[in-house]
């Protein structure tokens, strides 16, 4: 059964590929045919927006009855209405994987100053990077594998990771970081970059003005 569900999402994808060339066509279509009506105003002498004028009610009921949509007619419209569907969620996919990958990157960043710097006292620093940041990576990480095999990831997931490094930010005592350094320099940059291009708050406004004085 899951490989009859491969091969229909696959021929579905293939349908995609087929209707956008068909929607291009189309387009080139409609625009011969507005060129034309163009021509046959101007022969007749009557505006072309008076072509495009509203017609009656009568003459719409008749139009809409002659017209109504056979079965297949409607069958084809909802596949068409699916297919748009599964190429957005595809989109979308995309771009949250990408989102994931960034801010995997930045957290890496993250850990590996805190470890290089050694702020964790009266613990294991090992024991502390790991439950902390590594295993949120990997939890990361999972997820990316998910998403690429199931189409689909879990907001809450990242949303619990995010609470856990907050909680951790602010338990170090940032009063001790070496300043003017290329890792102080690189703290403040993903710290910041994590506000302003995913609304990520790991410190807040006070601590960041705090931390980033030279």
């Amino acid at each position: 059964m899951n490989n009859n569900a491969s091969d229909n999402f696959e021929y579905i994808s293939q349908l995609l590929t087929a209707l956008t060339t068909e929607s291009r066509a189309n387009r080139q279509e409609t625009d011969k045919i507005e060129l034309l009506l163009k021509r046959v105003s101007k022969q007749c002498a009557i505006s072309y927006e008076s072509l495009g004028s509203e017609v009656t009610d009568e003459t719409l009921k008749n139009y809409n009855k002659q017209n109504k949509p056979s079965k297949i007619s409607r069958l084809v419209n909802e596949n068409y209405d699916l297919i748009y569907q599964i190429e957005q969620q595809r989109y979308i996919n995309s771009k949250v994987t990408l989102l994931i990958q960034n801010i995997t990157e930045h957290f890496l960043s993250i850990k590996n100053f805190i470890k290089e710097q050694k702020y964790v006292r009266e613990q294991d620093l090992d024991n502390f990077v790991y439950e902390n940041f590594e295993s949120q990576i990997v939890i990361l990480e999972s997820s990316i594998q998910k998403l690429d095999e199931k189409s689909n990831t879990s907001s809450s997931n990242l949303s619990c990771i995010i609470r856990q490094l907050q909680t951790t930010c602010r338990e170090i005592d940032w009063s001790i970081i070496p300043r003017g350094t290329i890792e102080h320099k690189q703290l403040i940059k993903h710290l910041q970059e994590l506000d302003e291009n995913y609304g990520i708050k790991l410190v807040d406004d006070s601590t960041l003005e705090s931390i980033s004085t030279t």
